[in-house]
């Protein structure tokens, strides 16, 4: 289990972020079902509008989502490159030095 102590500043904003997703997820499933009740008195361009703006929504996530867990990857990779480079290069000792 993860302490609300033990979290970061990204992980915090990843935490957010999927609780904010969530949130809109059901809020567009509430809009989908109070929708889908009288579609039968829909425009076609109302139908279209509706579509493109579902695609808007999913892409703006997705972008919020990318921009709060970029820095998290940065720091991973940033690790990953730091821990390959020390062992990679050995400590120096007395038998290295003469090498």
């Amino acid at each position: 289990m993860v302490k609300l102590t033990d979290l970061s500043i990204e992980g915090a904003l990843l935490i957010f972020v999927i609780i904010l997703c969530c949130f809109l997820i059901n809020k567009l499933k509430q809009l989908y079902f109070f929708l889908l009740q009288n579609i039968k008195d829909w425009e076609p361009m109302r139908i279209g509008t509706f579509v493109l703006y579902m695609f808007v929504v999913t892409f703006a996530c997705r972008g919020v989502y990318v921009a709060v867990q970029t820095p998290f990857l940065n720091r991973q990779k940033k690790e990953l490159t730091e821990a390959y480079m020390e062992v990679l290069i050995p400590e120096p000792s007395p038998t290295n030095i003469r090498r």
